[in-house]
Formats: C-alpha cells, structure tokens, sequence
C-alpha cells in the first residue's frame, strides 16, 4: 500500500483507548478543544498518528492480553 504514516482520531474520555495507542506507538499530534457538546457536557478530541518506523518496530509493545 506504500502507506507512510496512520492517523486516527479518539476522544480525550477514552483513557484505555488512549492508553492503546499509545503502547501501540501513536503520539499525539493536536489537541481539539470542546468538539462536541452533550448534555451541557464539552468534550475533545486527540489526533494521533503512527510514522511508518513505528509499526515496522513490531508489537512488542502491548502487554499481553490485547
């Protein structure tokens, strides 16, 4: 696919999924504030991408179980 880069979008509640990523090799590239509103309630959002050298480093990351 010759694919470089992987972005993805996750909002900032989501600790575990967050946390994934993170183990994973996603770094966090921007913050969106107050992208959604819900019931009086402001949430943001996190863009997060994996550079091509991180997926090709294997998944010796996630701890077992995942």
């Amino acid at each position: 696919m010759g694919l470089k880069r992987v972005d993805l979008g996750v909002f900032s509640h989501n600790h575990d999924a967050v946390r994934l990523y993170e183990r994973l090799g996603f770094r966090l590239d921007r913050v969106l504030s107050d992208v959604e509103h819900i019931n009086g309630q402001s949430w943001s959002a996190l863009q997060m991408s994996l550079a091509k050298g991180g997926w090709l480093a294997g998944p010796d990351r996630v701890e077992a179980g995942f």
